[in-house]
């Protein structure tokens, strides 16, 4: 790793920013539960209606 790279990673932001994903992945894992989807459309819909019902907009990033 060069000395950039090394920094990012060792960053707490983006330890952090990780963390943020991730709780929001388990939360909507239990919110959605462990049912198989054979479209995506329909998962993509139970998605973005927990995070609007959550107040939530998550970047791309």
């Amino acid at each position: 790793l060069n000395s950039k790279n090394r920094k990012k990673l060792l960053s707490p932001k983006t330890w952090t920013k990780q963390k943020d994903i991730l709780d929001l992945a388990e939360n909507l894992h239990q919110a959605i539960g462990e049912k198989e989807h054979s479209d995506f459309n329909i998962f993509q819909k139970e998605v973005k209606k927990k995070l609007k019902e959550w107040k939530l907009n998550p970047g791309a990033s």
